[in-house]
């Protein structure tokens, strides 16, 4: 637990300075390429962990060029060069397609369709991240965190003092029914603190609806989390990596992320009065 916490307040630490000197929240000179950078190595490591880590991918020539993808794509996906995001990964698809004629009886055409899948899929939920802070602000960002990690942080407590009936006992053995509503209580209830504590008064509706909203991203991130579950369970493996001690890889951290950041963002594109 001591590790686990030490690890934790290092990694806010850190997170917390690449926010401020990527956008103009203190300093008058602001860096944003050292966030995009940041959110690109990421992308590159988780997608190292679940093709190669889990050995989903057997070829490492495979997983490298699959994470070096992943960290162009966040650049490109989050910036205005989305449209050429899209021509690069199908000259992404089209380089693994080659290769693999060389290497066919190594490969399996399973291995190919999940390093693409799940390299896009990973390239584009973090690049929504990035596309969250400079299109809707610092608060719609700190509010992905607060959605995966408050609704995590509650479920986890409730879980341990009422927690009684399984939720996905094959998966997850220690997720709760119990502690599953107390995460979307309590993160519901984080989120009203965090609009109040950005001087959101009650009177806003833009406070109720994000926080009536909050269930949808709270359920997402247990899906998400759950997800990763199912596939360390399959790849008989705990975590992910050991980047960050007592937390695991960057896929065991960012799992819940990795799902609430595009369905937030969406929402917002569609319905971008609940940012006003």
């Amino acid at each position: 637990m001591k590790t686990r916490i030490i690890s934790g307040v290092v990694g806010g630490l850190i997170f917390a300075a690449i926010l401020i000197v990527s956008t103009p929240i203190v300093l008058e000179s602001y860096y944003p390429w050292i966030l995009k950078a940041a959110i690109s190595l990421l992308a590159a490591i988780g997608t190292w962990e679940i093709l190669n880590n889990t050995k989903i991918v057997k070829n490492k020539i495979i997983s490298v060029l699959s994470s070096v993808f992943a960290a162009g794509a966040v650049v490109l996906f989050s910036s205005k060069y989305s449209d050429k995001g899209i021509l690069a990964y199908f000259i992404f698809v089209a380089v693994l397609l080659t290769i693999s004629l060389f290497i066919h009886e190594k490969t399996s055409p399973t291995e190919l369709a999940a390093a693409q899948a799940y390299t896009l899929f990973i390239a584009f939920s973090f690049s929504t991240v990035v596309r969250l802070l400079y299109g809707y602000g610092v608060f719609a960002f700190i509010l992905v965190f607060i959605f995966a990690w408050a609704s995590d942080t509650f479920a986890y407590f409730t879980g341990v003092f009422l927690g009684k009936h399984k939720l996905c006992p094959a998966l997850s053995p220690k997720k709760t029914i119990e502690g599953a509503v107390g995460g979307v209580v309590g993160c519901m209830i984080a989120v009203a603190a965090a609009c109040l504590i950005n001087d959101i008064p009650l009177s806003d509706p833009a406070l109720w609806t994000l926080t009536l909203c909050t269930p949808i991203f709270s359920i997402m991130g247990m899906v998400g989390d759950i997800s990763a579950s199912y596939i360390k369970r399959h790849a008989g493996i705990k975590d992910y990596g050991n980047l960050m001690p007592g937390h695991g890889g960057v896929l065991d951290r960012f799992d819940s992320v990795l799902l609430i950041a595009p369905v937030f963002y969406s929402l917002l594109c569609f319905f971008p009065t609940i940012m006003i």
